[in-house]
């Protein structure tokens, strides 16, 4: 091999790795999506063309390896040890005067690092002059489990860091953001696999695979906490100072790590934290306050398995038991029956708690969920309230199993089991009351139609008077009848009517998604209008047809078709293109040089935000609705509030009218 080989190959590696760190561990980007993929697939062909290469610190290596056969077992040099938890206020106090005591100092003086409580897995990574070796779990603090490969495709671990010294061995927590978690269940259940309890299993369960591929699909997260054994290398002399030190090797450490003195800081510090916790984007049981000084932590020293110079005061438990007296399946706006418990009256995490919703009939059965069976209630700041588990251990036989029913609870319409989803649906469409109202006020909302002034109180009062059941009526009511209704007048009749005749010609994307196809939304409305450019070409579209666009699955194509193959929503769709004519699309490629850029759009503009979106999108771009690491620009008006500091934060480009014209004619 070449030097220039091996040059071009370093230079390569160190790149991608590079804008890997800003992505996953800054959360900014100095470069485009496709830009990354294009570096990322380069680096990916050098490697398979020069197998000779060390690739062991590639960030190819995030993709996952060969399933392992079994797990190996690590040894942890030093003691991996829990620390001593505790929940009442005073035994903060009895900690901060036993250390003093211990140390020979003033109570109010003693310092102690903050740091939250991850609810996850310990894990311990080693690495050798500065390449990532091995990787373990906590285990029973002295032998864990080797999870090496599992690791190497968390995305914000670095595969090497900086310091190049024999030997240094980082400790932290592997875990997964609430929003992923969602996500993860969501995908498994639509595979009709076991969801995951609570974020806390699902990242230990991903971690714990066999297959590093698997591990690498979950979303996981490698949050920094302190050293184990190091050789040639001498961490810094205070807590605070180590995470720092982690931060400049490329770690991620939580933003919420301060330092504290005496009871009255660290009491007053966990009241701020537990009043915020809902807000972090990944769980937490509690805090964690380590005497801040090491020389004062070789000081106080250990007990058998925990430390003297630290302390985990976590939170009160959210949780309660009582009875689930019924399951009665709720019809949703657009038709999936969701089983509710009806639970006996119970104080939980502040509130009365008398429901919990259990998702669908698949999941009431793996939590082996009865109707009479005392459950475990849990319920966290806003947090809907959910069934934690049942306990058979208090069955006396009366209890019954829940099975979804066989037709709609509201309508009588049979009840369909969508395939390869735990989803049960009505498929009474417009003939369920239950969907009636929503699908009309859908039909007449902002991003459908948008006719102004019929909202849900004007749609609900309409219906109670038997004046419509189902969007097409809308087209025949007559400014008396709705003068008639209670609060109206000639003046409001007039101007709704009027409103109405206005949409008689929508633009097809708005046409589609007015119609409130299950599973498909504002974007997927635009897509199916940009590519089949007429209604009819869209409601005649196969299941292999629909899935043929980017960002479609089956389950929407499945959607679609029976939708339109129902035969009370066919009718209804027949007799709405007679009372309105959706536009076919034009298609333009005038401009096209926003194509592949994502924008934000804040503040006050000379126009309204749909307008702005409305340029973006047929200029090729994207909008979204908040700022993230693949935010291209933020067009900001006056007023900028959250999303301009967020902006500003991460190096997204702000662009004002006069900048955003210009980006858009260049």
């Amino acid at each position: 091999m070449t030097t220039t080989i091996l040059e071009q190959y370093a230079s390569l590696k160190e790149t991608v790795a590079f804008h890997a760190h800003q992505y996953y561990v800054l959360d900014t980007s100095a470069i485009t999506d496709a830009e990354y993929d294009h570096l990322f697939r380069k680096l990916q062909a050098m490697e398979a063309e020069h197998p000779e290469l060390d690739t062991r610190d590639s960030p190819t290596r995030r993709v996952g390896g060969a399933v392992l056969p079994e797990f190996k077992e690590m040894k942890h040099r030093r003691l991996m040890g829990s620390i001593d938890s505790k929940m009442k206020p005073e035994d903060a106090v009895e900690f901060v005067n036993r250390v003093a005591t211990d140390l020979g100092i003033a109570a109010e003086d003693v310092e102690a690092c903050a740091e939250l409580k991850y609810d996850g897995l310990s894990c311990e990574l080693v690495f050798e002059y500065g390449l990532l070796t091995v990787a373990g779990t906590r285990g029973d603090g002295e032998t864990g489990e080797d999870v090496t490969e599992q690791v190497r495709t968390i995305k914000n671990v670095p595969l090497r860091i900086k310091n190049t010294a024999p030997r240094v061995e980082v400790r932290g927590e592997v875990l997964m953001n609430k929003a992923d978690f969602e996500l993860i269940n969501a995908e498994l259940a639509a595979r009709g696999e076991e969801t995951k309890a609570n974020p806390r299993n699902a990242a230990a369960g991903s971690l714990r695979q066999l297959d590093p591929k698997v591990t690498a699909s979950r979303r996981l997260r490698f949050l920094a906490y302190g050293f184990g054994v190091c050789e040639g290398f001498e961490p810094a002399d205070t807590q605070e100072e180590q995470l720092a030190s982690l931060v400049q090797m490329g770690f991620e450490i939580s933003d919420t790590n301060t330092v504290v003195k005496g009871a009255a800081g660290i009491l007053a510090h966990f009241e701020s934290i537990k009043e915020t916790r809902a807000d972090l984007p990944f769980d937490i049981d509690g805090v964690v306050y380590k005497v801040n000084s090491k020389k004062q932590q070789d000081e106080l020293g250990w007990n058998s398995k925990t430390p003297r110079w630290a302390i985990a005061l976590k939170f009160p438990p959210e949780e309660a038991v009582t009875r689930c007296i019924a399951i009665e399946p709720q019809v949703g706006r657009t038709g999936p029956l969701t089983p509710v418990a009806r639970l006996e009256p119970v104080f939980v995490g502040g509130v009365t708690v008398t429901n919990a919703t259990l998702h669908n009939e698949q999941e009431v059965h793996r939590k082996d969920i009865r109707i009479g069976d005392y459950v475990v209630v849990r319920r966290a700041g806003d947090v809907i309230p959910e069934i934690v588990r049942s306990l058979p251990e208090r069955r006396d036989g009366t209890e019954t199993v829940y099975y979804a029913p066989a037709h709609c609870p509201t309508c009588g319409s049979p009840v369909h089991k969508e395939e390869d989803t735990a989803a049960h649906r009505c498929t009474g469409g417009l003939k369920c009351a239950d969907q009636r109202l929503y699908a009309i006020t859908h039909f007449a909302s902002r991003l459908a139609l948008d006719i102004e002034g019929l909202g849900e109180g004007t749609v609900t009062k309409l219906v109670e008077a038997g004046l419509i059941e189902r969007p097409s009526h809308l087209f025949a009511l007559l400014p008396s009848q709705i003068a008639a209704l209670p609060g109206e007048g000639k003046n409001s009749a007039a101007k709704l009517v009027a409103a109405i005749e206005r949409t008689r010609a929508p633009e097809l994307n708005r046409f589609i998604y007015a119609l409130g196809i299950p599973n498909v939304g504002e974007n997927s409305s635009k897509n199916f209008a940009r590519h089949f450019l007429t209604f009819a070409a869209f409601k005649a579209a196969t299941a292999d047809e629909l899935q043929a666009l980017e960002d479609v699955g089956p389950t929407t194509a499945e959607s679609v078709r029976a939708f339109f193959e129902n035969a009370d929503n066919a009718a209804e769709v027949e007799v709405l293109v007679e009372c309105v004519q959706p536009k076919d699309v034009t298609v333009s490629t005038d401009n096209q040089s926003l194509t592949g850029l994502t924008f934000v759009i804040t503040g006050t503009l000379s126009r309204d935000r749909e307008s702005f979106k409305a340029t973006i999108e047929a200029a090729g771009g994207k909008v979204s609705g908040s700022v993230s690491k693949k935010t291209n620009y933020l067009l900001a008006g006056a007023e900028a509030g959250t999303k301009m500091a967020k902006a500003q934060e991460m190096g997204v480009t702000i662009l004002d009218e006069a900048a955003f014209d210009a980006l858009l004619a260049a």
